[in-house]
């Protein structure tokens, strides 16, 4: 056997080897599942206070989610993935936005901007039509 064709000498097993890098990573917490822990509880809390009674039917109804997810929500066994997120920040907006994210993410600011944007718009549209009308009923 040449020296090309030889294996090369194992120096740690693979079973030392994983043991050895479980070792060393296991003191580090576990930062994604931390986070993922506190936006289910964030969550629950903000559905919880918009529908005291029936929460999982009541959220189901509005959003079109199933009723089983948002229960496994409610009782912290998983959190929204980003499609059922985005559905509850369309479904119930800023407040929403504001309870699950107090702390004003980067990549939220864009978005909270936006919706802002388009309520005061709204508000904007509405102030006008009010005030067409009552101009229209004085000049008669």
């Amino acid at each position: 056997m040449s020296a090309v064709e030889r294996p090369l000498p194992r120096i740690l097993g693979r079973k030392r080897l994983s043991r050895a890098f479980e070792a060393q990573h296991r003191a580090v917490p576990d930062l994604a599942r931390y986070e993922d822990q506190l936006l289910a509880e964030r969550v629950a809390a903000f559905l919880r206070r918009t529908y005291p009674e029936h929460t999982a039917k009541r959220v189901a109804r509005d959003t079109d989610v199933p009723w089983k997810t948002v229960k496994n929500w409610l009782q912290l066994r998983a959190s929204p993935k980003a499609a059922h997120f985005l559905i509850l920040v369309n479904t119930y907006g800023l407040p929403f936005l504001d309870a699950v994210d107090p702390d004003g993410l980067p990549f939220l600011k864009d978005v909270r901007t936006a919706m802002e944007r388009r309520d005061l718009l709204k508000r904007f549209e509405e102030v006008m039509a009010t005030a067409n009308k009552m101009r229209g009923s004085n000049e008669s």
